[in-house]
């Protein structure tokens, strides 16, 4: 069993069926303060569950998308 928790599992769920999302978006989706998703998303991304995409224009720097590893725990 992947060692993920239930709210890093969500994370997952919501990039799998949504696609590619800022950190901002995250944070809209999982109703959490912007500083809690990052520290969500730098788990995730140390755990290889996720990785970060920079964007050049825009406010936001960076999309979040789901790796193949994190499809893999979420067949778990």
């Amino acid at each position: 069993m992947a060692d993920i928790t239930n709210k890093e599992k969500e994370i997952l769920r919501i990039l799998f069926k949504k696609g590619a999302l800022t950190p901002i978006e995250l944070s809209v989706e999982q109703l959490e303060m912007p500083d809690k998703i990052g520290e969500l998303i730098a788990k995730l991304e140390k755990k290889g569950y996720i990785s970060k995409k920079s964007l050049k224009s825009g406010l936001e720097d960076e999309v979040i998308t789901i790796s193949e590893k994190g499809l893999r725990v979420l067949k778990e």
